[in-house]
């Protein structure tokens, strides 16, 4: 599981900037800093929370990604 979040983090789109402010970079910010905020949250019940979010995060992101792509 944490090779596939490794995997999957290396391969997000990079962060947004102000020239390149799209909704996947975006989103692919989240990702990042909930993925981080699990690993540093102080206990098992906020470590599960932020999990559950960053997991739909991911979902939404996965589909904006493969909308990019069949576009």
């Amino acid at each position: 599981m944490k090779r596939d979040r490794q995997d999957f983090k290396r391969d997000l789109p990079a962060p947004p900037t102000r020239s390149q402010d799209n909704y996947a970079s975006a989103l692919a910010e989240v990702y990042r800093t909930l993925d981080e905020a699990e690993l540093v949250a102080p206990g098992a019940d906020e470590r599960e929370w932020v999990g559950e979010i960053r997991e739909q995060v991911r979902g939404e992101l996965i589909h904006v990604i493969e909308d990019e792509d069949g576009e």
